[in-house]
């Protein structure tokens, strides 16, 4: 069975989700481990920024980085590579990389589906290195 993992980053941190409590579809608590201890609604009065899930995929380094939502990865295969930002399609149901290499924007914009193949490499995320980004887009 599938490991369901998140992430919660509240205004200026990064806390652990132990769980999630929804009422009539929306998401009214969430249990997260903070200074130590396990807290009921802590990241929601923290305020929180984003929700981000684990994509069940770890990244090809030594230490077998858990890719999330958010990330920003390295990908490479035989046939393909880029650097992007991971995110799940609604419409086709899968998670996937948006690419954001200026060279790749040129040709017009690139979304590639996770490759079994391919090797992954996080190098950070969107919330804790924007300067990631912002370097590729100069």
């Amino acid at each position: 069975m599938r490991n369901i993992e998140f992430r919660v980053w509240t205004d200026d941190e990064l806390l652990s989700v132990d769980g999630l409590e929804f009422t009539d579809g929306v998401l009214t608590n969430i249990v997260t481990l903070y200074k130590d201890i396990w807290h009921a609604d802590v990241a929601l009065k923290l305020g929180v920024v984003e929700l981000d899930q684990f994509t069940g995929i770890r990244d090809s380094s030594e230490k077998k980085k858990k890719i999330f939502e958010g990330d920003i990865v390295h990908f490479k295969s035989e046939m393909i590579s880029g650097l992007g930002i991971v995110k799940w399609n609604e419409k086709t149901g899968a998670w996937e990389i948006d690419d954001i290499r200026p060279r790749t924007k040129k040709r017009g914009h690139r979304i590639y589906p996770f490759y079994p193949e391919a090797a992954y490499r996080v190098d950070g995320n969107i919330h804790e290195n924007p300067e990631l980004l912002e370097a590729q887009h100069d």
